[in-house]
């Protein structure tokens, strides 16, 4: 547990290019990725049977833990001393959190507005909404 917080640059300086925590597909490594495509396959099941209402909710609330995870992954290096620019989600493997994001704010933004720190929604738009997303 002493390592969790230290970065892939770092490991490898303190233990060597071939150290590896585990065998890449021991056992270890395969749990991690039946876990996975559990959660996976959960999730995309619960997905298809949900309502309009709640596929929208999952999609949101898939962005936020996405920004979250970023997020903590950001404040956890920056508070071990670990980070540098090189971090920053401007490359490939984090467009995920961009492209949910972005997908988010294109479907809800025409149909909300900010009043007083009240979000308002015209039942209108989310009527339509529904249909499109059913």
């Amino acid at each position: 547990m002493n390592d969790f917080w230290k970065s892939y640059d770092i490991t490898h300086a303190e233990y060597g290019a071939d150290y590896r925590c585990y065998p890449l597909y021991g056992t270890v490594h395969l749990m991690e990725l039946a876990i996975s495509l559990a959660f996976i396959v959960g999730t995309a099941l619960w997905y298809r049977r949900s309502s309009a209402r709640t596929r929208r909710r999952i999609l949101v609330g898939v962005t936020a833990l996405l920004l979250l995870d970023e997020a903590a992954l950001l404040l956890g290096m920056a508070l071990t001393g670990q980070w540098n620019w090189s971090y920053l989600p401007l490359h490939l493997c984090n467009i995920n959190v961009f492209v949910c994001l972005s997908t988010i704010a294109t479907i809800l933004s025409p149909y909300m507005i900010l009043t007083h720190r009240v979000l308002v929604v015209d039942k209108a738009a989310l009527q339509k909404i529904e249909e499109v997303y059913a």
